[in-house]
């Protein structure tokens, strides 16, 4: 039984101790880094080389060609081979690659290619391209192509020792190193070979890279790390950065600045940047910090950014950027939601737990571990004297070797130690608002005030010792505790006042002496217990200030408030719009010793306040790139631009760029002639005008943050029908008019008694027409009355055959009467007199009599009101055509042989099918067709 026990609690502990294993998440840091893809600029992922032009374009060796960029827009000039290699001389800019030695150069505005290749084929792969002199050196692996600038003279020198590594020259640009590969590194001079180096350890080596500094020659090996040729022998780097190389397989190298900083670039494992002298690593890109492939062909330095190239696109990576990402683009570690440093490690509260590490928050890589049984959301994390207390969703926790649980109901949120109470310390809640007291130096949980059973988040004590409290949005409340803290003494809702009654979005900012109250739509500042109003609408998050200035969020956009000058310090563009990465309604700025860190939903940012505001960069002056003038009607465009627009070409549009590349411009233009005043347009950098009248007109474009400005000057050419020739055509016409005047004038004058004689003659006509209507309506008149008589007649003719029926009816009931005599002979005629009144009876003629006198009188009727309403049967016409000759009920009933209730019925149902409104009367209605 005891060797049971024994092995059993082996067994747990093993359990036990294996739950505390964590994996290791590694994080690696980074500046801001922007990318490229091939959809951004329309050709191939793989760059072979990159470069820039003195007014500061972005050149770049694709596969497809040659690629421009001006920091908006990329233009790619096609080549029918891959560029591997550019060259920027003055104008120009030399290319070599596959099969392709040439030069691009400006031809009315636009680059166009000549190749520099002999007329026959040419059958190689171009590397490399330097200038030596006024030499241009074009490198494949075997052969060295010459161009000289002057004779432009094309020469071939080729090697018979072997294949070679690129060539590197020196800073006098005199001299250029090369490598023998895998035998001796080759100096040559003014295109003479002067010397070799050699060495037994060159036999294993293949040289990447040759630069000359202080010491000596720094050699870049591909697999062996750095080495220094100090003139006699090779010393090897023994540091973190020359160790990294030798796995990662070095590509390209290119110094930053003259202290021995370095990016290196390798086939495996992206960008390391550094310092080769104290070994420092600042960085490793990669494709867990940003860089869509690992594998770097270029790199290409100037004021600050690193351009790379690699085979996924093209990155440009800001080392002067003010702010030191931690990346997280995974989200292994999940949202931030707070920081902090306890006891030299730094730990990190996540949706996921609490994470910590024993690296430096400004280390390239932290190795994060999940702090043992502490998964789930962190909300909170508050360092008191020498105890760290986390807020979790599932109660208050004190981390120190374990994640102990301090407070079991539910989780909690803020910490806020009390000014008026020396040892007292309120924390908020998932369920009211909790006291903490420090017995013997810690801090213990003491008790829950009852009577406030919501949610608590964000809490602030006034100097008179009143405290506000807020829940997760929409209610703040004020309370007051009694002397002992042990009870609730009153408690007020304020979002109930009438100064709040459209306010939400509660946050509450204990700053020491400052104590800020923000909502959705103001910000109260409260001094002396009394409420101030201060201009800071939008306000979101406000930071604990490190010498004086805190950071803002105000309109999710960042910015720094300085307290003792009381303003507010706008940051530049990049670093505002920061604050859209933010957990919305979580933000969160924390002081990390002198540096802000802010929190992100991936990962975290941290800078100093002095490092913000001395983020500055070099600003072009904006260029015009491209103007187009087009025809409005067509579309087409004016192919050659002259000092004199054409007038048909009155419409234009201008491209432009600032080439700013560390962060998006914001433009404003203005077309003097036609609106003199600046309008903003924000990050679009093109506008279009249309229609221009003809005159003298100056664009101007500005980059609204360093107000530099450019401008283009062009005239547009009066129309044709304000040329000089219809000039001199108008004043020939208005001769003629003036001539054509006077002989009309005196023709006037002669027509002038022949034009009294016809007005007379028009009044004639006049009244005569108006006779000619007169009686044209008196005719009128005549026919109406003549249609009243005849229908009149035909209403007489119905109600006589009405009559005529109702005299035949009585013979035929008094015939049937006779039927019941004896006498044979009676019975004989009154069958005969039977006979001939049945044939005679027949209301089907008397119709057929009325309808052939009312189509003659009423044509179209019965066909418009079928069209109108097709749904009438001829029963139902037949009826029409009796109402349409005003015939009453009364005299409707016999014609139909029903009664007047049935014709009213009839009229009813009638109305119906017609689907008539209530009110309207059926007679005018029918009357109508």
């Amino acid at each position: 039984m005891a060797l049971l026990s024994k092995l059993l609690l082996t067994a747990l502990l093993l359990i036990s101790t294996s739950s505390f294993a964590q994996e290791t998440i590694e994080l690696f840091t980074s500046t801001k880094i922007t990318n490229y893809s091939k959809s951004d600029y329309n050709a191939e992922s793989q760059n072979w080389y990159i470069t820039q032009s003195d007014d500061g374009l972005i050149y770049t060796a694709n596969t497809l060609g040659l690629l421009e960029f001006d920091g908006e827009s990329w233009n790619l000039f096609p080549t029918n081979e891959p560029l591997r290699c550019l060259l920027i001389h003055k104008d120009k800019i030399f290319v070599g690659g596959m099969n392709t030695i040439g030069v691009f150069e400006k031809e009315n505005g636009v680059l166009k290619f000549n190749s520099l290749m002999p007329q026959k084929s040419f059958h190689d792969e171009i590397w490399k391209a330097i200038q030596i002199g006024n030499k241009i050196v074009f490198q494949s692996f075997n052969t060295f192509y010459i161009y000289d600038l002057e004779t432009k003279d094309l020469t071939r020198k080729s090697l018979t020792e072997g294949n070679i590594s690129y060539a590197f020259k020196s800073k006098d640009e005199t001299t250029f190193y090369y490598q023998v590969l895998y035998n001796h590194i080759n100096i040559t001079k003014g295109l003479v070979e002067t010397n070799n180096i050699t060495h037994p350890d060159l036999q294993h080596w293949m040289v990447k890279y040759i630069h000359e500094v202080k010491e000596g020659l720094l050699i870049g090996t591909y697999k062996n790390g750095l080495f220094l040729w100090n003139g006699k022998g090779f010393t090897p780097y023994e540091n973190k950065i020359s160790t990294f190389l030798k796995e990662a397989r070095l590509n390209v190298a290119q110094p930053i600045d003259d202290q021995g900083g370095f990016a290196f670039g390798t086939l495996d494992k992206g960008i390391i940047i550094g310092n080769i002298n104290t070994g420092v690593i600042d960085y490793y890109i990669n494709s867990k910090n940003g860089l869509p492939s690992n594998r770097v062909h270029a790199l290409h330095y100037n004021e600050g950014l690193l351009w790379v190239g690699s085979e996924e696109g093209i990155t440009n990576v800001n080392l002067k950027y003010p702010v030191r990402f931690i990346n997280d683009p995974l989200a292994e570690i999940g949202p931030i939601y707070d920081v902090a440093i306890f006891q030299g490690k730094l730990f990190i509260g996540t949706n996921q737990g609490l994470y910590y590490t024993t690296d430096s928050i400004n280390a390239p890589i932290l190795k994060l571990q999940l702090f043992p049984r502490s998964k789930g959301q962190v909300w909170n994390l508050f360092v008191a004297n020498d105890q760290l207390f986390c807020g979790h969703n599932e109660g208050i926790f004190e981390v120190g070797e374990t994640f102990k649980k301090v407070y079991n109901n539910g989780g909690g949120y803020t910490f806020l130690k009390s000014r008026l109470h020396e040892d007292v310390m309120f924390q908020t809640s998932y369920y009211g608002l909790n006291i903490w007291n420090k017995i013997n130096g810690q801090w213990e949980y003491s008790h829950t005030i009852k009577k406030i059973n919501s949610l608590t988040r964000d809490i602030i004590e006034l100097n008179d010792g009143t405290i506000l409290l807020t829940d997760s949005w929409k209610n703040i409340y004020k309370i007051t505790l009694s002397e002992d803290l042990e009870s609730l003494k009153s408690i007020e809702n304020l979002s109930t006042k009438k100064s709040l009654e459209n306010s939400y979005k509660y946050r509450l900012f204990d700053l020491g002496d400052t104590k800020l109250l923000t909502t959705n739509d103001t910000v109260v500042t409260f001094k002396n217990n009394l409420p101030v109003n201060i201009d800071l609408k939008g306000l979101t998050f406000i930071s604990h200030p490190i010498d004086d200035v805190s950071v803002m969020k105000i309109e999710g956009q960042l910015m720094l408030y300085d307290a003792k000058a009381d303003h507010s310090i706008h940051v530049r563009k990049s670093i505002a719009e920061l604050g859209n990465n933010q957990i919305y309604n979580y933000e969160n700025i924390i002081n990390i010793k002198d540096n802000f860190l802010i929190t992100f939903t991936q990962g975290a940012g941290f800078f100093s306040t002095p490092s913000i505001e001395n983020y500055n960069f070099k600003q072009y002056q904006p260029d015009i790139r491209k103007v187009t003038f087009w025809y409005h009607r067509n579309q087409e465009q004016l192919s050659n631009i002259e000092d004199k627009i054409p007038f048909d070409y009155n419409s234009v549009e201008f491209q432009f760029s600032s080439k700013n590349y560390y962060e998006e411009s914001n433009y404003a233009v203005r077309l003097i002639g036609y609106d003199s005043n600046w309008v903003e347009i924000g990050e679009k950098n093109e506008i279009a005008y249309q229609n221009l009248p003809y005159g003298k007109f100056t664009f101007e474009v500005k980059d609204t943050a360093s107000n530099k400005t450019s401008h283009y000057k062009f005239e547009i050419d009066r129309p044709f029908y304000l040329s000089n020739l219809m000039l001199i055509v108008y004043v020939v016409a208005v001769l003629l008019s003036v001539w054509s005047l006077h002989k009309f004038y005196s023709l006037m004058l002669r027509k002038e008694k022949m034009a009294l004689l016809l007005k007379k003659r028009e009044d004639l006509n006049h009244q005569r027409d108006l006779n000619e209507k007169r009686i044209a309506i008196l005719q009128a008149n005549e026919l109406q009355k003549e249609l009243q008589d005849k229908n009149e007649s035909l209403s007489e003719l119905l109600v006589q055959s009405s009559k005529n029926k109702d005299v035949i009816k009585q013979l035929k009931h008094q015939i049937d009467n006779a039927k019941h005599f004896d006498s044979a002979n009676k019975s004989q005629v009154i069958r005969k007199l039977d006979h001939i009144l049945t044939t005679e009876f027949d209301d089907k003629k008397d119709w057929l009599t009325f309808e052939s006198t009312f189509r003659k009188m009423h044509q179209n009727f019965f066909s418009d009101l079928k069209k109108a309403h097709p749904a009438l049967t001829k029963e139902d016409l037949k009826l029409c055509a009796y109402i349409r000759v005003n015939l009453s009920t009364k005299e409707l009933a016999p014609i139909f042989n029903i009664t007047p209730k049935s014709v009213d019925l009839k009229r009813y149902r009638l109305r119906k099918k017609m689907n008539l409104v209530k009110g309207t009367n059926l007679y005018d209605y029918i009357n109508q067709f």
